[in-house]
């Protein structure tokens, strides 16, 4: 924040334009009558987070603090993510600066986050899914909560019943639940009737079908 004459107050925000960044001013009036503060106007909401905590410095706006968390969650890599960054727009934000910036995004994606969990929950037909996955190469699980309109994910280190439990969402769906005929789908307390996944059918079929016919095949060599 920079003081200017005529009582006037500045600050910068950062925006990308095109691949670099430009820093726009937002003054402030101040109206003031002898040591007392009669008014001032507000800066844009933008210009009250500063990663570096020093007014005086632009700070990054509301388009570029969710491209950093793009490019966090696309390059899970701290470190990586802050230098593509520096790549794209020539200025290289701060570790601290990211993480602010992502906490800062799962608080405000919070109420979204709870509007999935009410519309899956709500919709007669639900599929449900695991995927392994790793990140920081640790193995983990992406569990999917999906209807047609609707899609619903999260990370657990379990696959089964423990991770469901933790999730929330299957132990309190009542729908018709579409799944790949993995055993703790099975577990007795939940109030889903069971449909398996015809993809999930075909794919053994498939798999039986060689098993058979290259049993068969041996039978008649031998």
């Amino acid at each position: 924040m920079l003081g200017l004459p005529g009582g006037r107050t500045l600050r910068r925000i950062r925006e990308t334009s095109g691949l670099r960044p430009a820093a726009t001013a937002h003054p402030r009036h101040r109206a003031s009558r002898g040591a007392n503060l009669l008014s001032a106007l507000p800066f844009p909401a933008a210009s009250r987070f500063s990663g570096s905590g020093h007014r005086s410095r632009p700070v990054w706006g509301e388009f570029d603090r969710v491209g950093r968390v793009f490019a966090f969650v696309s390059d899970a890599a701290l470190r990586r993510a802050c230098e593509l960054i520096a790549d794209q727009t020539g200025h290289r934000p701060s570790e601290a600066t990211l993480l602010a910036c992502l906490e800062t995004a799962h608080e405000q994606l919070a109420p979204y986050e709870q509007t999935i969990r009410e519309q899956v929950l709500a919709t007669p037909v639900a599929h449900a899914d695991e995927t392994e996955i790793r990140i920081e190469g640790t193995p983990q699980w992406l569990h999917t909560f999906s209807t047609p309109e609707w899609t619903f994910q999260a990370v657990h280190d379990k696959r089964g019943s423990e991770a469901f439990d933790d999730i929330g969402l299957i132990p309190r769906y009542s729908g018709i639940l579409v799944h790949d005929c993995n055993m703790p789908y099975f577990k007795d307390g939940y109030s889903f009737e069971l449909a398996l996944c015809g993809a999930h059918l075909k794919r053994l079929e498939r798999r039986y079908t060689t098993i058979l016919h290259d049993g068969e095949t041996e039978c008649q060599q031998g």
